[in-house]
């Protein structure tokens, strides 16, 4: 057995993640913008875990999404940080439901408003045939389902796309869809 050498981390040593690793265009392949639950676990979430809390939990972890889940473990939803702002909570609270009442599972997108992109598709395709499939939508972030092993797969996220793209964030507070990734490429070719 040897023993290796142990080295103190220099000032200018900087944190990388795997997206740092690569640029990427529209002609790159769309598995280089896809969150594969196979090598990154799900961000998840409790469904019955209170509305406040959970904004508060999502910024501290730099989590824009997170999978909403039952007490077995199974999606019924998505959760965004948008979704969960102060202005989101307010809208949905009434007179008689007091903020802290207000729970994830009230604010989510249910699973059965969401949409999927198969993963075999998915694996032959570019990041421009994403966007090009998803600019009417106006969504910020699809799922990928492999329907041969009926498995929720992964995830495909508008602001990740958009970072990776060098695209600035939009003007405004919002997350950027596809359609504003779409809208700011502008006379740029989309793969075909």
């Amino acid at each position: 057995m040897k023993i290796l050498n142990a080295y103190p981390i220099h000032k200018i040593d900087h944190l990388t993640q795997p997206h740092h690793l690569t640029n990427i265009n529209l002609e790159s392949a769309a598995s280089e913008v896809f969150l594969d639950f196979h090598h990154a676990p799900p961000s998840m979430i409790d469904a019955d875990t209170q509305a406040i809390g959970a904004q508060e939990m999502m910024r501290h972890e730099h989590c824009a999404i997170k999978m909403v889940i039952d007490r077995d473990e199974d999606l019924i939803g998505i959760i965004t940080q948008e979704a969960l702002s102060p202005q989101a909570i307010t809208q949905h609270q009434n007179k008689f439901t007091p903020k802290g009442d207000i729970t994830v599972a009230d604010l989510m997108s249910p699973r059965d408003q969401l949409i999927a992109l198969d993963f075999q598709q998915l694996l032959s395709s570019t990041v421009g045939d994403i966007l090009n499939t998803l600019k009417l939508s106006g969504l910020s972030h699809c799922l990928v389902v492999d329907n041969q092993q009926h498995e929720i797969r992964g995830l495909v996220d508008a602001a990740d796309i958009a970072e990776r793209l060098h695209i600035p964030a939009p003007q405004t507070s919002s997350k950027p869809s596809f359609l504003s990734i779409f809208k700011y490429l502008g006379g740029k070719r989309l793969a075909q």
